[in-house]
């Protein structure tokens, strides 16, 4: 596996770590993340890099609102 396939792993999986916490500890936070970037974007930040691609990103909208947390819970810590 090349060195930048590894990192673009690690880096979505820390993101996952991440949406996770925000998830059980910050609800309002977690729902509150931005969308997806547009996939042209991100092909053009850096022509040629590899960038993990999330299958809904980091999500915002309706999507988002349906994996908030389900006891309803509207606080933040």
């Amino acid at each position: 596996m090349e060195a930048e396939q590894v990192r673009a792993e690690r880096s979505s999986a820390a993101w996952e770590r991440i949406e996770a916490w925000l998830r059980t500890h910050t609800p309002r936070t977690y729902v509150a993340l931005p969308g997806p970037a547009e996939p042209a974007a991100v092909a053009e930040a850096v022509p040629g890099a590899l960038w993990p691609v999330r299958e809904q990103g980091s999500g915002g909208g309706p999507e988002r609102a349906a994996r908030q947390d389900p006891s309803g819970s509207e606080r933040d810590r």
